[in-house]
């Protein structure tokens, strides 16, 4: 029984593994995609971003 669990538990970690490394490379991409965003309204409206 404690054999069966373990390895039905293991999958599981390593798709939680892969699950949290590719929501980490969206959110990366996503923050790096935003600041370039904010860079293009600062320089659009800096009295806005200076308000």
């Amino acid at each position: 029984y404690r054999n069966r669990a373990a390895s039905s538990i293991s999958p599981v970690a390593y798709l939680s593994v892969l699950h949290s490394q590719s929501l980490r490379q969206q959110i990366a991409d996503n923050s790096h995609f935003i600041s370039r965003i904010e860079m293009k309204n600062c320089c659009l409206t800096p009295d806005k971003v200076a308000g």
